[in-house]
């Protein structure tokens, strides 16, 4: 009689552990954030020109200008990086990349602000 009820536990065991499995649910996969500059270029907008508003098509066309610029900067670094020893890309490696990307007024500002910001990072990160 003992090893009834040994075996008639091993089954409610057993039960109640494919009850435990049907229990368990896929969740439903999270949507992806893509990244964007939307909320940057509205902050910036609204500092130099704060009365003035963007429509949601002309900030993704910006979105899209922006992305676009950053992703042909990003293959340019690249590129650099490949032509140098060193493995790690640094902010000369994309001042290059910008030297070679844009040209005139663009190319000047945009390596004089980079250059800014790296100070002011250099400053802030060593405290």
């Amino acid at each position: 009689m003992s090893t009834d009820v040994g075996a008639g536990q091993v089954k409610q065991a057993h039960v109640r552990v494919v009850h435990a499995e049907t229990k368990i649910k896929k969740q439903p996969r999270k949507k992806e954030r893509k990244q964007t500059f939307k909320s940057a270029m509205r902050k910036v907008l609204k500092k130099i020109h704060p009365s003035l508003e963007i429509s949601k098509k002309a900030m993704d066309v910006m979105n899209d200008l922006v992305m676009d610029a950053m992703g042909k900067l990003a293959e340019t670094a690249t590129e650099v990086m490949k032509k140098t020893p060193r493995k790690t890309m640094d902010s000369r490696a994309i001042q290059t990349a910008v030297k070679l990307l844009f040209t005139g007024g663009l190319r000047m500002h945009s390596v004089q602000q980079g250059l800014t910001a790296t100070i002011r990072y250099t400053m802030h990160s060593s405290h």
